[in-house]
């Protein structure tokens, strides 16, 4: 995977690739702020603020 602010490097401006990605620019500048993964497929990735924490030990998962 890569960082979405990598695969956009082959646009002219961040308003670009918003139009040439069908999502709205404030969008994308959300998903650039919060360092967003692309796939190999397009799909993008983003980390969550949720934390799983184990019945057991009562410890985050790792």
């Amino acid at each position: 995977m890569k960082q979405i602010k990598q695969v956009l490097t082959r646009y002219k401006s961040q308003y670009a690739a918003a139009k040439a990605n069908e999502v709205t620019a404030t969008q994308l500048d959300r998903l650039i702020l919060v360092g967003a993964l692309v796939d190999d497929e397009g799909q993008v990735w983003i980390k969550s603020k949720t934390v799983l924490i184990d019945c057991v030990t009562g410890k985050p998962r790792p």
